[in-house]
């Protein structure tokens, strides 16, 4: 990843399919800085949450735009967490999408709710 993102400075937009080891990435002493980079789209693969955090947080601080797709279980459903790093590490993000597939119905239906807050509303 360092040596395409190298060899392309001014990348506006990025989409990395069928990601699933991204922990090794971010263990990776990468000094190769993304600051044009506005759109990203993450088709991830049984990713778990805190490894999404830290490669968002070491490499993708400046989007607008993030879609995100994952094949997970419930933890990508906490509304709490979700709205943490996007205030702590995504002061652009505009649009925030995401996909989940695998978890259970009763999971979503209990924390559907959470999704209804005052920082959910108002970002629609």
């Amino acid at each position: 990843m360092q040596k395409i993102i190298s060899n392309v400075p001014q990348l506006r937009r990025l989409s990395l399919n069928d990601v699933s080891h991204i922990s090794s990435i971010i263990k990776l002493n990468n000094s190769f800085t993304l600051n044009h980079l506005t759109h990203l789209f993450l088709k991830l693969n049984r990713v778990c949450f805190n490894d999404l955090e830290l490669f968002i947080q070491k490499y993708f601080r400046s989007i607008e735009v993030l879609r995100i797709s994952i094949k997970a279980g419930d933890e990508y459903l906490n509304a709490n967490r979700w709205e943490r790093l996007i205030t702590s590490s995504l002061p652009s993000l505009r649009v925030f999408d995401i996909y989940i597939e695998g978890f259970s119905y009763q999971a979503f239906v209990s924390r559907c709710e959470e999704f209804q807050s005052l920082f959910w509303t108002k970002r629609q």
